[in-house]
């Protein structure tokens, strides 16, 4: 089910800090690489991506914040090209997860926020931000 209004996101509690995304798309935007991190409602944490092929993946090491895992409210990660869909890596990742995950693709400035839980997706434009 794709949902394409914030009433979804508010109805989860999960409207994101504007200075928290426009932070990730500035980073994103710097690199050629899928940057990646943690969010939680008073910090963004943005962690080493420990894939093989950080262009195309992303891998985060649990003992950076295993100490914190309550708090967060969603991982993000970018996508140095193409749209902000979940790729096959992602979908993987996302099933094996409970954490919801946020998407931020470079080349088309969009987010895409995915809960694991409801399967939900929303998607909406840096410009919304």
């Amino acid at each position: 089910m794709d949902c394409h209004s914030e009433d979804f996101l508010q109805s989860k509690g999960m409207i994101f800090n504007k200075k928290f995304l426009l932070y990730i798309s500035k980073i994103a935007s710097a690199c050629n690489f899928e940057i990646c991190g943690l969010i939680t409602k008073k910090k963004i944490y943005f962690l080493k991506n420990y894939a093989d092929n950080t262009y195309d993946n992303f891998l985060l090491n649990p003992s950076e914040y295993y100490h914190f895992y309550s708090d967060i409210i969603c991982l993000f990660h970018s996508h140095p090209e193409g749209d902000c869909y979940l790729s096959p890596a992602d979908i993987e990742n996302v099933q094996n997860s409970t954490l919801s995950s946020l998407i931020y693709s470079k080349e088309y400035k969009k987010f895409l926020f995915y809960s694991s839980i409801t399967e939900n997706k929303f998607i909406f434009p840096l410009s919304s931000v």
